[in-house]
């Protein structure tokens, strides 16, 4: 058998067409008796010395990374090698600029692959049991002292998880947090999601503090102790926001199902029940002076499903079911469809208003083969008003599903909610009048009065300079009187609170309280900004005035449009340092409006003024889906892999690295 080629020394030559070997250094060209290794490496000792020192240090890296594999194949159970010392020896070639790094992985990195290796890449524990896989895996793991088998396997899983679990506990310690709380169901199976979210470094940072199974039998009262238990275990004992999400009415084209099929299965776990059960934890937490907010999809939901039970709608819609029904349950109507390149529509979920618009969608456009086929069978007629309907339906929705997406991304502010409604609302009140239209706008703009009467999100619209313009000054002063009471909170929290001015605000009420230090309240704060705002009077502008009472008027076509309608000239920004709180909403009240493109992070993060914590604390508060897509893989492996007779704390940790599985190995 002919040794291998040294492929880092054969890097400094070349060849020529009469298979001569030359010195490929830019000015040398010298030509070699012959390609062997101990002529080429005579070469480069006379006539190339630095090329030389380096290739040796990658020739003997080389060697002593082969005798330490050797030395760990032959290791016994009783005879553990110490791996916290790794050779890492790299040099670049000079002509081709390659780097020749030879490196053994530290013990850490190999217990992380491990872990990585069944949690992240979903290896299934079975694996553990085929011989040929103990057979490779066999020195890594004898190195580490572990045994090829689950016991060791979750081991290893459970300290990652407790190290995890500590650094959240560490990095959240005495600060003020938004909670999210994720309720998913899949295939008869629910999880309870409960993350924590705050800014942090110019993004929205959100952590799994905990994924529990959801039993239909449990009781709320159970479901509230699991997640103060929770909350207990990370030392949070002050939480700004709650954010309570029945993910089940996800939009049907981000559930992670390849399955249409499972979309109209009905649930062993009713819907209804479930959202009893959080309802419960909404009214509990209440209790704690927490603001409990609901995530953007669910208020969307809500405003759609008021529209969808109205009698002339819900009867239409109905009859669409109807059809489809028919279409999906004869074979051989399914047949002609697919000989015509149509694809069945998807059953309709009760959890979901998107799936019943991908149905009327997929449903629209097999319109010709259905008026065709309702010809032979009067289960698939539909009247031309009926197929009027759906066009409607489609056309009216499809904007809300299109806006709606945007709740699915991770780094979306608060305030952007307040954008996402009003982008929503000025899109339908340009469609032509009809009575559908009508519902859904007056649901939309009752939404969006409810949102404004909550203090948390008129202080974060009032702290989006993009939009604060469309406010009233009596919104603009609840906001002003809400941040103060904030403030003195976060100061409190600091361990250094002092009253901003004892003559103008009152102490906040430091009595011990669970989850939150209670909220101050302002004396003469209002008579204050009276005093130096001399552009804002105490009537209401006639835009603020128009957008609370009305929908816009149709000659505007575009929320964005609409600001810069209202955009009348602003006193420009004054822009200067202040440490008081005060003076820095004064100046914040001066400042020009901002285009909607403008990232609102960036903003607050240029600032770094004592509005800057107040800020990012409200508009951190969840309003999006984001992370549901953390329970995925928890569900994805607890439907697959349930051969496994893991204990309940086995199975804890894995949901937990799996829902904040980040893998970083060390150089």
């Amino acid at each position: 058998m002919p040794r291998p080629k040294n492929v880092v020394l054969l890097d400094f030559f070349d060849k020529n067409d009469d298979d001569q070997v030359i010195c490929n250094n830019d000015l040398c060209r010298g030509k070699i008796l012959s390609s062997h290794s101990a002529n080429l490496e005579r070469h480069l000792a006379k006539i190339h010395r630095d090329l030389h020192d380096s290739y040796m240090a990658i020739k003997n890296a080389k060697r002593s990374k082969n005798e330490l594999i050797q030395r760990i194949s032959a290791v016994g159970a009783g005879d553990i090698i110490d791996l916290q010392s790794t050779i890492v020896i790299g040099a670049e070639s000079p002509f081709t600029g390659r780097v020749y790094t030879n490196a053994l992985s530290t013990r850490g990195n190999i217990e992380l692959a491990i872990v990585e290796f069944f949690i992240k890449s979903a290896r299934h524990f079975k694996m553990l049991n085929d011989r040929s896989f103990q057979m490779l895996v066999q020195p890594a793991f004898s190195a580490l002292g572990l045994g090829i088998d689950e016991l060791g396997v979750n081991e290893k899983i459970k300290e990652h998880c407790e190290k995890m679990r500590a650094d959240i506990r560490e990095d959240f310690k005495d600060k003020l947090v938004a909670l999210k709380i994720d309720v998913v169901t899949k295939q008869n199976l629910t999880l309870l999601g409960i993350h924590v979210q705050r800014f942090k470094n110019g993004y929205f940072e959100i952590k799994t503090l905990g994924v529990k199974e959801l039993k239909a039998s449990e009781s709320p009262e159970y479901l509230k102790c699991t997640i103060l238990r929770v909350l207990q275990n990370y030392s949070l004992n002050d939480i700004l926001t709650i954010t309570i999400d029945n993910a089940n009415n996800m939009l049907i084209s981000s559930v992670d199902t390849n399955d249409e099929e499972e979309l109209g299965q009905t649930l062993e776990l009713d819907q209804t029940a479930i959202e009893e059960k959080l309802e419960a934890i909404r009214a509990h937490f209440l209790t704690y002076d927490i603001n409990c907010v609901r995530c953007g999809a669910n208020t969307l939901q809500q405003c759609i499903s008021d529209v969808l039970r109205r009698a002339d709608i819900a009867k239409r819609l109905e009859q669409c079911k109807a059809v489809v029904k028919a279409l999906r349950s004869q074979e051989a109507y399914a047949d002609i469809l697919e000989d015509e390149q149509y694809k069945k529509p998807p059953a309709d979920s009760t959890t979901s208003w998107s799936s019943t618009l991908n149905m009327l969608e997929r449903l629209y456009e097999m319109k010709g083969p259905i008026s065709l086929l309702s010809a032979v069978n009067s289960d698939l007629y539909l009247s031309p008003d009926d197929w009027k309907f759906i066009g409607e339906f489609i056309e009216t929705f499809k904007p809300i599903y299109n806006a709606a997406l945007r709740l699915q991304t991770e780094q979306l502010c608060f305030s952007e909610l307040y954008v996402i409604i009003m982008d929503i609302i000025f899109k339908i009140e340009s469609l032509p009048s009809s009575n559908m239209r009508t519902h859904l706008l007056e649901g939309l703009l009752d939404k969006k009065s409810e949102l404004l009467d909550m203090d948390i999100f008129n202080a974060a619209v009032y702290l989006d300079p993009r939009i604060k313009i469309v406010m009233s000054s009596d919104q603009k002063e609840r906001a002003k009187n809400y941040i103060k009471s904030l403030y003195d909170r976060i100061k409190y929290l600091k361990d250094n609170f002092t009253p901003i001015a004892d003559n103008l605000l009152e102490k906040p009420n430091t009595s011990s309280v669970p989850f939150a230090v209670k909220k101050s309240t302002s004396i003469t704060l209002q008579e204050f900004f009276k005093e130096e705002l001399l552009w804002e009077t105490n009537e209401q502008s006639p835009s603020a005035q128009s957008i609370k009472q009305e929908p816009p008027n149709s000659s505007v076509d575009s929320f964005s449009a609409f600001l810069q309608k209202l955009d009348r000239n602003s006193p420009d920004h004054v822009a200067a340092s202040s440490c008081s709180l005060l003076t820095d909403l004064l100046l914040y009240e001066r400042q020009a409006r901002l285009p909607l493109t403008t990232n609102i992070f960036d903003y607050w993060s240029s600032k770094n003024n004592t509005l800057t914590d107040v800020a990012f604390a409200i508009l951190a508060t969840p309003c999006t889906q984001a992370s549901v897509k953390r329970l995925t893989p928890s569900l994805k492996y607890m439907l697959e892999d349930q051969n496994n007779e893991f204990t309940v704390a086995d199975v804890e940790h894995i949901l937990m690295v799996k829902a904040n599985a980040v893998f970083k190995y060390e150089s």
